[in-house]
């Protein structure tokens, strides 16, 4: 291996407590849950809405004193693969320890980002939904390929999710020395 190689191949040894919670979530509900998220969101007790929305891209309402919340999708962000990202995005906050019980509003500049000024908690949902959505087991072969925007291509249509989130999922799995810019 590579210097490159070895430290990619080490960090992905170091699991961080999203990925923890999306391996359990996806060992429980499968590794095409990206394809049946509307319906595993019904059987945690979530309800989801298509509301009009200019401060928000997705939202969690919780029912105080009850282990059940109304997900509220922005209908504006009309791209499938993030309005499906921004989905699981929310079911983290929901499921996830640590992400309070009140209600929370994410913004666009929240969802599917990994910008180390975003707060911690908004991070491990975006975490959660690419490991949810994009499975290490299903991601595996695309990433072993010569790096190339038709293999993430590919990947994103198997996945159902947005091209930039299929490209950070590469680029961070992947052994190659790639990149993303944006």
């Amino acid at each position: 291996l590579t210097s490159c190689e070895r430290n990619s191949t080490a960090s992905m040894m170091r699991r961080s407590d999203a990925e923890l919670f999306a391996e359990e979530f996806v060992a429980r509900y499968g590794t095409d849950v990206s394809m049946r998220l509307f319906d595993v969101a019904a059987r945690l007790s979530l309800t989801v809405k298509d509301v009009d929305a200019d401060a928000f891209d997705g939202a969690l309402i919780r029912v105080k004193g009850a282990d059940r919340g109304k997900v509220l999708l922005n209908r504006n962000v009309r791209e499938p693969g993030r309005r499906l990202f921004t989905l699981a995005h929310e079911v983290a906050h929901f499921i996830m320890p640590g992400h309070g019980r009140e209600a929370s509003l994410c913004r666009a500049s929240d969802v599917e980002t990994w910008d180390p000024t975003v707060r911690a908690a908004e991070r491990e949902a975006n975490e959660f939904a690419a490991s949810v959505l994009m499975p290490e087991i299903v991601c595996r072969p695309y990433v072993r390929k010569e790096p190339s925007l038709r293999v993430v291509q590919e990947m994103r249509e198997a996945c159902g999710v947005s091209l930039t989130a299929a490209l950070v999922r590469y680029v961070r799995m992947s052994t190659f020395a790639v990149a993303m810019v944006r």
